[in-house]
């Protein structure tokens, strides 16, 4: 269950993170548009359109993550506040490296400044603020302290270390093999 609740934080920090690259770079900034370098002759309405769908599967994805996360509120109220932060923040960060990687530099649709004289160095900056810092900054919370790794976030339940196997259950045989009368029908 914790695992479900990590992955859904996460997948609300990845919506957040694309509505934040919109809200600010979008619509305050004014600096790009989704689609500013794949349509550059599009009209202002259509660019418009563009973000407006963009905004719409964020906003959507942000949506599904917190509804998630209170379907689950059992496990929620379980969870370390560490681990919805560190999870948040993986997400956030997971957006920022996928929109730099897959939209400015494999597609080409924009880039963060494609106004300036040096585009890819407002890329590289923003790629690294923006989406590297905030995955270094979430490793040591869903990893936990190095002298407690059973506090990590993933650790297993049963208060074993991450990573450690679960003691091997001894087979009880076949109830013929086993001394003594049926417990049952």
């Amino acid at each position: 269950m914790r695992r479900r609740v990590l992955f859904w934080a996460a997948a609300a920090g990845f919506g957040l993170g694309g509505q934040f690259d919109s809200i600010l770079l979008h619509r305050i900034l004014g600096w790009h548009h989704l689609m500013t370098l794949a349509a550059p002759d599009a009209g202002a309405l259509a660019h418009a359109q563009w973000d407006s769908a963009f905004d719409t599967g964020m906003f959507a994805i942000l949506v599904l993550g917190l509804s998630a996360l209170l379907i689950h509120r059992a496990a929620l109220v379980e969870s370390a506040a560490r681990c919805l932060a560190g999870a948040v923040l993986a997400g956030f960060g997971l957006w920022h490296v996928l929109d730099a990687v897959l939209v400015h530099w494999l597609l080409g649709w924009h880039r963060i400044r494609p106004a300036a004289p040096t585009p890819l160095v407002w890329d590289l900056l923003w790629l690294a603020l923006l989406g590297i810092a905030p995955l270094v900054l979430a490793l040591p919370l869903l990893r936990g302290l190095p002298s407690d790794r059973t506090a990590a976030c993933l650790a297993p339940t049963d208060g074993r270390a991450a990573g450690t196997a679960a003691p091997a259950r001894r087979s009880q045989g076949t109830r013929s093999q086993r001394k003594g009368p049926p417990h049952g029908p």
